[in-house]
Formats: structure tokens, sequence, C-alpha cells
């Protein structure tokens, strides 16, 4: 049985678990597909249509993951016609302008990374990004934040992902990689690594107050509902996380 953190609630839509952060519930259309059973993606970029019944509305996009560090940008209506146009590699979006008047929704796909939704309080700007342990090292949510007015005002929410419960890596990977870290036993312990835990230390580094950040506490690893490329390797699918703009 899933048990997301206090902030977090589960919804049944269309026969299919979604999760939502509670305090945006009436301020944008969002959510964290938790592994339905018949939603089983593996190509982002995929001609067929994803969840036509729950986006009958609104037209979706996703983007061409490629674990790297770039960020779709849309600002202004130019952006908007010609970024969503194409299918573009890239693993997050932002978006600058009035949240609901657009019938659209921005998705990333994961199976163990970390989906994050980032939101301003006091203007309209929201982002999403894909962040498994190479989009952390390349600080990708930095990037993302950086695109914010004010990163103070942000909330920086931390859907399900693998995480130190479950998440083995090698001896040297922590050295290669993540040398900052070491020591730090809530983002390390013994050779087990949290990215979640990663991510809440970049955001406040970026500007991030402490409080306005949450994570779901879900682990894709040991959670049976979510699929989980470490536990099922190529039978896995994709959880979908989306925004509505």
């Amino acid at each position: 049985m899933i048990s997301p953190d206090e902030h977090f609630e589960l919804e049944n839509k269309l026969g299919r678990l979604l999760l939502k952060f509670k305090v945006w519930q009436d301020k944008v259309e969002h959510g964290f597909f938790v592994g339905p059973p018949d939603l089983k993606i593996i190509d982002s970029c995929q001609d067929t249509p994803v969840l036509p019944d729950f986006f009958r509305n609104a037209q979706l996009h996703l983007l061409r993951q490629v674990h790297g560090n770039r960020i779709v940008v849309i600002k202004d209506d130019s952006d908007f016609d010609r970024q969503l146009r194409k299918v573009i590699e890239a693993d997050g979006w932002f978006y600058r302008g009035r949240i609901g008047e657009r019938a659209v929704s921005l998705g990333i796909l994961t199976a163990d990374c970390s989906p994050v939704m980032i939101k301003s309080k006091c203007e309209q700007e929201i982002a999403l990004v894909h962040c498994g342990w190479k989009g952390a090292k390349l600080e990708l949510l930095k990037t993302a934040l950086s695109e914010f007015t004010k990163p103070e005002s942000c909330e920086v929410v931390i859907g399900p992902a693998a995480d130190i419960c479950c998440y083995e890596v090698g001896d040297e990977f922590f050295n290669e990689n993540f040398p900052q870290y070491l020591g730090c036993k809530e983002v390390i312990s013994n050779n087990y690594l949290s990215i979640p835990q990663i991510l809440r230390k970049q955001a406040i580094e970026a500007g991030v107050r402490p409080a306005q950040i949450y994570s779901s506490n879900i682990c894709t690893i040991c959670n049976l509902e979510s699929y989980s490329f470490r536990r099922q390797a190529e039978l896995a699918g994709r959880q979908l996380c989306f925004v509505s703009i």
C-alpha cells in the first residue's frame, strides 16, 4: 500500500492512481501517476496517444529525455508555438505565463529518476524536471530554478523515485560523482544513495527555503505499484508526471 508524505494525497482517476500535492489542488492541474497497469510507456516520443481519456481536453507534450541538463524555456507565444511544434531532446520544462488558460499539459516520464515540479508562489512561473543521478550531477534542478524571477519564492515538489532504502550503487560511485556529500548520512548510507535528498540540498543552494521543499517519500523500487527500472529492468514502463498550463 502506498503511504505518501502528509503533504500529498492519492486520487483514483479513471482507475489510475494519481498523487497530488495538496497545496496546489486549487492552483494548477498536476499530478504524478503511480505506475498504472495500462500506461506502459517505453518511448517518450511514441506516436500513440498517452492517456487519451484523461487528457481529452488538453494536449499533452513530452520530451525526448536524455539525462542531460537542458531545459525547454517557454516565456511568450512565439516560444510556445516554436518549442511545442517538434520533439525536443531535453529533461525539463519551464513556463512563464498565465497558468490554466492554454489547454496544454507538459509531461515527463520516470522509472526511478526523480520527477520534480517547481512553482513560484508570487509569479506565474512553473517548471517540471526529470532528474536521476546524472541530472543531479549536472545540477539540472539548479538550471531550472535559475529561470525563476525569485527562486526563494518557489515551492519544490519531489515525486516518487528510487531512494536510500533501496538504491544501491558501487563503492567508487560517490567519489566519482558526489564527493561533496561524503559523510552526509541522509544522502549516503553505506552504499545506498538518495537522489531526492541531493535535490533538496541543491534547491537550498539555489535559494529555495527549506520549508518550501516537499518530497513524496515514495521509493519506486520497494513500492511494487510503481514502475522501477532497477527492479524490473527492460520490463519497466514509465510513470507520467504532468502540469497543465
